[in-house]
């Protein structure tokens, strides 16, 4: 049974976006993003035409298009109960994509996956209050878990999807 819990997933491997959404859409609504300019242009509402080459001057764009001190949660095109990003996409890190998203959702809890080597990244994960740090592979089962356990999601058919 679905929940109207919402996910955002962003991942730059197609093939990783396509398993994920498929193992986790009969629990969750899922909405993908192939790199972090997608997923800001889902959150925010805007579409970027152009951005700023230098990532030191990225976060002062997001800010300048849409300032904090006068943002307003109704105003966002998607809240997500959850997002899932990896850190090496093109454009923009998933970790750099945390920072700035934190000024417009700072309680959204964040899972960040990885194929590099995730002990690299125990000051990020407490800087940006990242819930979950996954290495690849890891099992989809294992997530489904930690996102259940995030969400307190009881998942109904939960069994068959540990089996599957």
């Amino acid at each position: 049974m679905k929940s109207q819990k919402q996910i955002l997933l962003i991942d730059d491997e197609k093939i990783v976006r396509k398993m994920l959404t498929a193992f986790l859409s009969p629990y969750f609504e899922v909405h993908n993003a192939g790199n972090a300019l997608e997923a800001f242009e889902l959150i925010l509402n805007i579409k970027l035409d152009s951005f700023p080459a230098d990532l030191k001057q990225m976060e002062d764009y997001f800010l300048s298009l849409i300032p904090p001190a006068l943002f307003k949660p109704s105003e966002l095109k998607l809240v997500p109960d959850l997002i899932i990003v990896d850190v090496k996409m093109p454009y923009i890190n998933g970790f750099y994509f945390l920072q700035i998203i934190r000024h417009y959702l700072p309680e959204v809890p964040a899972f960040v996956i990885t194929g590099y080597d995730a002990e690299n990244y125990d000051h990020e994960v407490i800087k940006l209050n990242i819930t979950e740090l996954l290495s690849k592979p890891f099992s989809p089962t294992l997530l489904l878990e930690k996102i259940s356990q995030t969400l307190q999601v009881e998942l109904v058919n939960r069994k068959s999807a540990l089996t599957e």
